[in-house]
């Protein structure tokens, strides 16, 4: 039996969004579950969740350094970080992992 999982994923902007394609997709592939990633339009601004737009995590990185590019270094770096450590350091992140990657297909 061929049966696998469609995982709908929303992100909140695009760094999310190419940690979705470029780490998590190829991470849960084994486990037999496929991520379908999208992107919503937004009307306002994401970092409204931050104080402010200039202490958002990113800001804060940008500010020590400055060649720091959120989308493609934000991606390179949980990968070269690893699955493996970001589960260690994120209790939350490995707990949805977990979910995941214990789901049975076996179950009638």
């Amino acid at each position: 039996m061929n049966t696998y999982i469609l995982l709908n994923i929303t992100t909140e902007g695009q760094t999310e969004f190419q940690f979705v394609r470029q780490v998590l997709y190829n991470h849960l592939q084994p486990f037999r579950i496929f991520c379908d990633v999208r992107q919503p339009p937004f009307n306002n601004n994401p970092e409204l969740i931050n104080d402010k737009r200039d202490t958002s995590p990113s800001h804060r990185i940008l500010s020590l350094i400055p060649e720091y590019q959120k989308v493609s270094s934000g991606s390179l770096l949980a990968d070269l970080i690893s699955i493996d450590i970001l589960r260690a350091k994120c209790k939350h992140f490995n707990d949805w992992l977990t979910k995941l990657e214990s789901i049975n297909f076996l179950k009638n």
